[in-house]
């Protein structure tokens, strides 16, 4: 059978958070290719104040586990968007700029 039994919300979350994480870290390494960018560690989890966060100094990628209910051309912006972080920290005119010109 292909069904999948869910006992509870905790269980839910758990197999959402993972789908999410198998989904994003790929997204995230094609992009590292094309951005040239460094390898990220990718972890994902409830976030609620945003959907991803780029600890720039660390290496690391965190999402919220809610944009397994998004698109991929979503996903896809959102990756970019934190990778873009690597090449400048702020959201400033100049980061607006430069991540118009990575996004693909």
């Amino acid at each position: 059978s292909n069904s999948i039994v869910i006992k509870n919300d905790e269980e839910l979350k758990k197999k959402l958070i993972k789908l999410a994480k198998d989904v994003i870290t790929s997204r995230v390494r094609m992009y590292e290719k094309i951005m040239n960018t460094k390898t990220h560690e990718v972890k994902v989890n409830s976030m609620y104040a945003a959907r991803g966060k780029n600890y720039y100094s660390k290496g690391l990628l965190t999402f919220s586990y809610e944009l397994v209910h998004f698109s991929l051309e979503l996903i896809d912006a959102i990756v970019i968007h934190e990778l873009a972080h690597d090449f400048k920290q702020n959201h400033s005119a100049s980061f607006l700029r430069h991540k118009q010109h990575l996004e693909v």
